[in-house]
Order: C-alpha cells, then structure tokens, then sequence
C-alpha cells in the first residue's frame, strides 16, 4: 500500500476505503468521504510529499558534507534541488559557500549579507528571534537601493551554539512553506562541515601551539627539529617573522563576547592574506600570529561610521614606526567590521629572524599590552619599538613601593594642593607638557586665556617647586605623570609633605 494512502487513512480516523469497506460489510452503500476529510487528506499527502522532499535532500548533502567538498559544494546542491540560490554564512555572516541553481554565479552576483539584512531596524527583532528560537525566519525583500529578495534563513545548530547560517533566497521562484521543512533538515547536514572544519581548525592551532613554543623557548631545540614541525605547518622558520599579539578587552560584557576560538577564525584569515606563510594560535587567553616572509601590505579599509575609531595610544607622541603600527590597525579593523561589538587590542613587533629575537619580541609585546590595561587604553594597537613605552618598561621591574616614592617626590605638593583647594594644577601641568611648552595650544586645550595659564604655570612653581622653562624638571614631571597612570591615582597620595598655600 502507498505510504501516503495508508497515513491519509489513519489520520481521517476512518473515512475514505475505511468508511467504504464498513459499508461494504453491513450490505450498505458506499458513503463518500465528506470535502472536510478530503481536504485534510490532501493536506497530509502534501505534508508527506514535503517531508519525503525534504529526507531526500538531507540524505544527498550528508553524502556531500561526509565526502568533505565544502561548503560551496553543499550550497550548490542544496541549490539545483531546490531552484533557488542559496547562502551558507558563518556565524558572523561571512560568506563560506554561495550558488545559483545553475552553478556558482558570477562573484558581482553574490547577495548582500544577511547580517546586513538583521543590522536594519526592520531586521532587528528577526535577528533576536532567530537567535532565541533557533528556528528558520523569512527576512522580508529589501527594496530600493541595495534590493535584496526574501529569504528563509535557518540557524545552523552544535551543541546548542549558533555556528552559522542557511539562507534560501526567493529570486527565481517565490518561497513556499516547504522550503521552510528542508531549511530545517539541510542545517542539521551543513552542520557537519561546521564540526569538520572546526576539528581542523583545532588540531591546526594545538600544532601551532606546540611550534610557537618551539619557537619561543625551544633554544636547546636543534634546528632540523624547529624545521621538521614547522613543515606540517607549511611554515618557514628562515624567514623574516613579524609579529602581532591580539587580546581581547577583559572588561566587555559577557553578552557581547566572542570566544577564543571565534576570535581565532577572524584572524586567521586575515593573516594568510598578509603573508601565505603564517602561524595563528592561542596562548594566555590572547591570539598569536606570526607573519612569516614577504607581507603584503594591504590598502586601508574605509572604515564604517559603527565602527570604533582608534583614539592615540599612551601620551601624546608619533610611533617610529608607525608603518607596524598601520598593519596591526588593518586588522583591528578587519575584525571590528565583522564583530563591531568585540573590543581588541593588538601589539606589533619589527621583523626579526633569531628566534631568540622572537622570544624576546612575544615578551615585549604581552607588556605593551600589559600597558595598555593599565592606563585603561584598550582597544588600541601599539608598537613595541615605541619610544613611549622605555619608561614602563624600564620601570617594569622596579618594586611599586620605590615608583610610588618617586612619584610623591615630584608631584606630591600638587596632588595634596589641588585635592585640597579644588584646583586642577595637575591637569595644567599635564596639558602643558603635552602641547610641547606651547603656551597658546595649552591655553586652547585647557579652554583659558594664556594669562590664566601663565598664572597656574607660576603657581606649579610656587607650590611644588617645578619649573618648567627647567629642562630637568620637565623631564621628571612627564616620567613622574606616567608613572602615576601606571599605578592609578589613588596610588599616589601626595601626602610626601605640606602643600603651602
């Protein structure tokens, strides 16, 4: 018997051969199903058609996703069977795989994002649905400019974590409720390649571990074993290396995190577009990378309006090397693109090729982060080779006890006048080393007329015996200012003596 039959039967609780067969048994005539029951018959044999649709197609892209032909292999089957273009996106919406039911398409005719589409504020309770119910949504056409059809988007699903995203797009035929059947069972198959791809980027990352710790600590290691491992990385260890050391801001709110592992997929691709020979892993809750031989230096992104904008690290100054400092900015850009909510600091080293030198570049750069936290400047990048970082460094050994000594010697008598009196002495004297000893931009900054300030720069004299014409005494206040960023301001009291009035 039909399977379709035999269900419609059950499920019109006896109408239909059932209802004719009684008749038959009781020498009665044959009563016809009613149009009740005839239109719920059909419906279950559509639903059943659908259902036998949709296992169909689920059973071909599993043979795909088992065979491991990627995502763009998956997209175009799933395409072909259905008549319409389909979309597979990360879980930050990134296009991994995307084709038309007559192949792959040309790339001007990729669609917009979906993440696009769920940024709009149409979009914007569909994207909280779709996160909520773990269920396929229809995100309605977009008109106008940047036209985009209707889609069905179902959220691809491992171990109750979104890992990303199948979009049907209604462009060649209209969207019908059973699209919205296969969506479901296709992302369970597309769900696969996410596991396979994953496994991968995980054992790719242990090795990488193990040779950046080679690499870093490995001095006894010989060479030909530096050079064995680095070769199942495709790695070239005889290569100029650069390197860049990315963290995350520990202070972001937990719903807008990114996990290590995530972050991990953001940057590695970025840095096989900067140098095909590179190393991405994870170490101390931060992400390595190693830039190995020719780096391509990549044009600037234009930066969105929703993206941070990069205020200037420490004080003010210019990086000598600020062409280090341009590439480390390119990707702090890539990622605030894909992630605008994630908050990352990177520090960037000069080339070297002695892996001692690399030892000593890694630690280098885990202090100029160290930095950076400490005076609250997440968020930035930084060079280690910038001359502003010699005083944190130098003093980065240095008991707390003896630079808070230091610091209450030079600008104790000015911390205890201003908490005192109310005066801002200190914030004059900041700004005026800051502007070069310029008296009409300190003026500017600080919003008062250059006699007011000539005035405060005599009163700093008077009441805590710095004056700035004095080349030493400028010296000490500017080490003695970052010093106390370094340790916080309640660190330092200012109680070293009586401030006069």
């Amino acid at each position: 018997m039909d399977l379709s039959r035999a269900s419609a039967d059950s499920a019109v609780g006896g109408s239909g051969a059932t209802v004719a067969a009684h008749a038959h048994a009781c020498n009665a005539p044959a009563i016809e199903p009613s149009s009740s029951a005839a239109g719920q018959f059909r419906g279950v044999e559509e639903e059943l058609r659908n259902l036998r649709r949709a296992v169909s197609i689920r059973d071909e892209l599993t043979r795909v996703a088992l065979d491991g032909y990627g995502f763009g292999r998956l997209a175009l089957v799933l395409a072909q069977s259905i008549g319409n273009p389909v979309l597979i996106e990360n879980r930050f919406f990134r296009l991994l795989g995307y084709a038309t039911p007559s192949g792959q398409g040309p790339r001007d005719d990729r669609p917009v994002s979906t993440g696009a589409l769920l940024r709009d504020v149409r979009g914007h309770a569909l994207g909280l649905q779709l996160q909520d119910d773990r269920r396929p949504i229809v995100v309605p056409a977009r008109p106008g400019r940047g036209a985009a059809p209707p889609r069905l988007v179902a959220p691809v699903v491992i171990a109750d974590d979104v890992v990303g995203y199948v979009s049907i797009l209604g462009r060649d035929r209209p969207l019908e409720q059973a699209d919205s059947l296969v969506a479901g069972h296709v992302a369970q198959t597309i769900a696969i390649e996410f596991a396979r791809q994953q496994a991968a980027l995980e054992t790719e990352v242990k090795l990488a571990g193990s040779l950046l710790d080679v690499l870093l600590h490995g001095g006894d290691v010989s060479a030909e074993m530096r050079g064995a491992r680095a070769s199942l990385l495709n790695y070239d260890t005889g290569a100029s290396q650069v390197l860049l050391v990315v963290e995350p801001d520990p202070t972001t709110d937990r719903r807008q995190s990114v996990p290590l592992r995530d972050l991990l997929t953001l940057v590695r691709p970025w840095a096989r577009r900067i140098a095909t020979g590179s190393l991405v892993t994870d170490r101390a809750g931060q992400i390595v990378v190693l830039l190995a031989g020719e780096v391509i230096k990549p044009r600037p992104r234009p930066a969105r309006a929703s993206e941070r904008t990069a205020r200037p690290v420490l004080s003010p100054g210019s990086s000598t090397h600020a062409s280090d400092v341009a590439l480390a900015e390119l990707l702090r850009q890539e990622i605030a693109s894909i992630a605008p909510d994630l908050v990352v600091s990177i520090a960037i080293a000069p080339p070297v090729r002695d892996a001692r030198e690399l030892g000593r570049a890694y630690d280098s750069a885990r202090r100029a982060l160290a930095v950076l936290r400490l005076l609250g400047e997440t968020g930035q990048v930084v060079s280690t080779t910038d001359p502003r970082l010699a005083v944190f460094f130098l003093f980065d050994t240095t008991k707390p006890e003896k630079r808070r000594e230091f610091v209450d010697l030079v600008l104790g008598p000015l911390i205890a006048y201003d908490q005192e009196h109310c005066r801002s002495l200190l914030v004059t004297l900041q700004a005026y080393l800051a502007c070069a000893g310029n008296l009409e931009t300190t003026a500017r900054m600080l919003n008062v007329h250059t006699s007011t300030l000539k005035y405060r720069l005599q009163r700093i004299a008077e009441v805590g015996g710095l004056d700035v014409r004095n080349a030493d005494d400028r010296f000490n206040a500017a080490l003695a200012l970052r010093l106390r960023a370094l340790l916080g301001d309640h660190a330092c009291s200012g109680g070293s003596g009586a401030a006069p009035r």
